[in-house]
């Protein structure tokens, strides 16, 4: 049955322009890897890991995988990011991710910031742009021990702590979650 197939017979329609694509480079190089999404007999596509060569000028030798649940979860993935980034930059409550930074003994002594939301840049006048990436006690140098200390603790114990603090370098008090 499948020797009786042409290229386009076996391509999923939703896919074809990039298929095709990839086997007219087997054409005009001689080789091609590429996924592409092939027609199964039963009509269901699938995501298949393709490498092909040129035998002759009309023969060609391919072989596929089916990788149909990786690529599903990748687009899971991807969609679950995109859910999350929209939540992370509506949400009204200010949020920062810290990496903790150690001393010598293994004492947290600084934090630099990986991520912040739309809402913590507003709360706090702090840009995003002008902060990732860099320490805290750079950014804002007055910032006291007690801050470094609480957010040190949470992340080498993995305990979540609630507290109320003023804040001298930014000159607010802050209710915090920290986890």
């Amino acid at each position: 049955e499948l020797l009786s197939k042409t290229i386009p017979d076996l391509l999923a329609s939703e896919s074809a322009p990039e298929s095709l694509a990839h086997f007219q480079q087997v054409v005009g190089t001689g080789a091609s890897d590429g996924v592409v999404r092939l027609r199964r007999k039963d009509g269901k596509s699938v995501w298949t890991k393709l490498s092909a060569v040129r035998l002759t000028d009309d023969r060609f030798l391919a072989f596929c995988q089916d990788i149909t649940d990786r690529e599903e979860f990748a687009l899971h993935l991807i969609e679950s990011e995109q859910r999350y980034r929209q939540l992370f930059n509506s949400m009204i409550s200010g949020f920062a991710l810290h990496e903790i930074i150690l001393d010598e003994q293994g004492v947290p002594c600084d934090y630099r910031f990986l991520a912040v939301n739309a809402a913590f840049e507003h709360l706090t006048g702090l840009k995003e742009k002008d902060i990732i990436g860099r320490r805290v006690l750079e950014v804002l140098p007055k910032t006291e021990g007690y801050w470094i200390k609480a957010y040190g603790e949470v992340a080498l114990t993995g305990k979540t702590l609630h507290f109320e603090q003023y804040s001298v370098a930014l000159d607010m008090y802050f209710e915090v979650s920290a986890y």
